[in-house]
C-alpha cells in the first residue's frame, strides 16, 4: 500500500498542477461518496440514513469543482433513489441544473463544461422518471 501511495504521489508531481488537482479531487470524491454509501447501507435508522445522505450533498456542494462532479452527483442521485429519498433526489437535480446555469456565464473549472453537466442532469431526470414514472 505504501509503495502504491508513493508511486501515485510521484505521478501526480509530474503532471500539470491543474490536472493533478482535478484527478485528486475526483478520487477524493469517489472515496467520500463510497464511504457515505457504505454508512447508509449499514445504518438501519431512516433518519440517520437521511442525515448521511445530506452529508453527501454537503460534500458535493463544498468540494472544488472537478471533472468527476457530475458523476458524483449522479452517484448521489442513485443512492437517494435506492433508499427512496425523494427530497434529496430532487435536490441533486436542482444542484446539477444550477451548475449548468452558472457554467453559461463563467468557467467554474477547466475540466467541467455545461454540455457534460446538462447531460448528467438529463440522465438524472431519466433516473427519477424510471423510478417514479412520469
Amino acid at each position: 500500500f505504501d509503495k502504491a501511495v508513493a508511486a501515485y504521489g510521484e505521478l501526480m508531481e509530474k503532471m500539470d498542477p491543474e490536472i493533478a488537482d482535478d484527478k485528486l479531487v475526483s478520487k477524493m470524491t469517489k472515496v467520500v461518496i463510497g464511504f457515505f454509501e457504505k454508512q447508509i447501507e449499514f445504518n438501519e435508522s431512516k433518519e440517520s440514513q437521511k442525515s448521511l445522505m445530506e452529508g453527501i450533498l454537503s460534500y458535493l456542494r463544498s468540494v472544488q469543482p472537478s471533472s468527476h462532479l457530475p458523476s458524483g452527483y449522479l452517484k448521489a442521485l442513485n443512492i437517494a433513489l435506492s433508499h427512496d429519498f425523494v427530497d434529496q433526489a430532487l435536490e441533486v437535480l436542482v444542484d446539477l441544473q444550477q451548475i449548468a446555469v452558472s457554467l453559461q456565464s463563467h468557467t467554474i473549472s477547466p475540466f467541467l463544461n455545461e454540455t457534460f453537466v446538462q447531460r448528467s442532469f438529463d440522465k438524472g431526470l431519466s433516473m427519477i422518471f424510471g423510478k417514479f414514472g412520469r
